[in-house]
């Protein structure tokens, strides 16, 4: 049965493998040490009680997958004043993992219910019809658009 269990610094080199891989299928434009950048970003979300960094291990407990989950401030003059947010998830695409990324986001639903954040919201990219898919079936609704202007 796949688990889940808080990220540590070890798991980092694994992690950043399968975030470049997923920016790579999303057609994201990387910096030339975007490696770097990442891994800085992911140590100090180790550090900050407002991000969660999940990893999904396989039946032989090796790292599989990772979500991040952040508590961030609502619009102003919103309730719920605080929302979850989830900005990245990605699983190892090169073999069939059953169920990891449900129990990744289980996992970081029972993080935010432990912040007392009852909903979250989700990044998507429009080119990850895989993506939007898993989340549709996990009952998310679209609720906005992000456009983008050059």
């Amino acid at each position: 049965m796949n688990q889940t269990r808080p990220a540590t610094p070890a798991d980092i080199p694994v992690l950043i493998e399968f975030w470049h891989e997923r920016a790579l299928l999303q057609q994201a434009r990387l910096a030339d040490d975007a490696r770097e950048r990442w891994t800085r970003a992911a140590l100090g979300w180790l550090e900050n009680p407002d991000v969660t960094l999940l990893v999904g291990l396989n039946d032989q407990q090796q790292v599989v997958g990772y979500i991040v989950g952040q508590v961030q401030p609502a619009p102003p003059g919103t309730l719920p004043e605080w929302q979850g947010v989830i900005s990245e998830i990605s699983i190892d695409a090169h073999h069939y993992h059953q169920g990891v990324g449900r129990r990744l986001v289980d996992a970081a639903r029972d993080w935010f219910r432990s912040r007392d954040i009852e909903h979250f919201i989700v990044h998507v990219s429009q080119r990850s019809a895989v993506e939007q898919a898993f989340w549709r079936g996990l009952g998310a609704v679209k609720w906005m658009e992000i456009l983008w202007l050059k």
